[in-house]
């Protein structure tokens, strides 16, 4: 009788038991199924946006010379204002005026006199200044204004090559030791001018060498002319002895 008894409340026990594993099972299921439909409602009532990466322009600037001509061309470019100051007319009306009054008395004709001096040094000053703040605004201004997607090439590269190349001085220590070599750089060069990271594309065998042609770059950030987006440029460097 006892046995039975014990059987009978380890049935039931069991059965308890059992109730709460399916009870716990229905309302672990039912949380995560809730989750799982929040998830999804706020995914479809909030997609997120896709961040496209930065498209770049990859460009060799070995295609590109750094002749003297395309740098005058984008650091002194005369601006189309300056082609309306005529000075001729300043000069030469004072000139005509006293050349048609012979007529005039002497008392008549000084007051008029003491006028041309002063008008033809206003001219003179004029004249005289305007080439100085011309070239100035030119030379500080113009290298800097922002260069259009379409037109990324010619001269405004061949500027950037030459900056390059004239910036480069041989290491002492690779002159001592005779080292030479090429370096091939790349570079990122951003649309404000600066030059976000360089690297070694290929070697020249020193690391002398290598070390000065990307420290040559890095010290040029932000002298660069605008580009007006982000652009992969790469350049060979040769350090020759000969």
């Amino acid at each position: 009788m006892h046995s039975l008894n014990s059987i009978v409340i380890s049935e039931k026990i069991q059965h308890k038991n059992s109730l709460l594993k399916t009870k716990s099972f229905a309302a672990s299921f039912g949380i995560h199924a809730t989750l799982l439909a929040s998830m999804t409602y706020f995914m479809t009532a909030h997609p997120i946006p896709l961040v496209k990466a930065e498209e770049r322009i990859v460009i060799s600037l070995a295609e590109f010379t750094s002749e003297s001509g395309d740098i005058h061309t984008i650091s002194k470019v005369q601006p189309k204002t300056d082609q309306k100051i005529e000075p001729s007319p300043i000069a030469t009306t004072p000139e005509r005026i006293a050349t048609k009054q012979p007529m005039l008395s002497s008392e008549a004709s000084a007051p008029l006199a003491m006028s041309h001096p002063a008008s033809s040094l206003r001219s003179s000053n004029t004249l005289n200044d305007s080439p100085h703040l011309t070239s100035s605004s030119s030379e500080k201004e113009l290298p800097r204004n922002p260069v259009p997607e379409n037109q990324i090439g010619g001269a405004a590269l061949g500027h950037i090559r030459a900056m390059i190349e004239n910036a480069i001085i041989y290491p002492s220590i690779a002159r001592k030791l005779r080292l030479e070599g090429v370096v091939l750089v790349t570079f990122t060069l951003k649309p404000d001018g600066t030059v976000e990271s360089a690297q070694v594309k290929s070697t020249s065998g020193s690391t002398v060498l290598d070390t000065k042609a990307i420290q040559t770059i890095l010290s040029l950030s932000g002298n660069f002319p605008l580009l007006g987006k982000t652009v992969e440029l790469s350049i060979p460097i040769s350090f020759n002895l000969s």
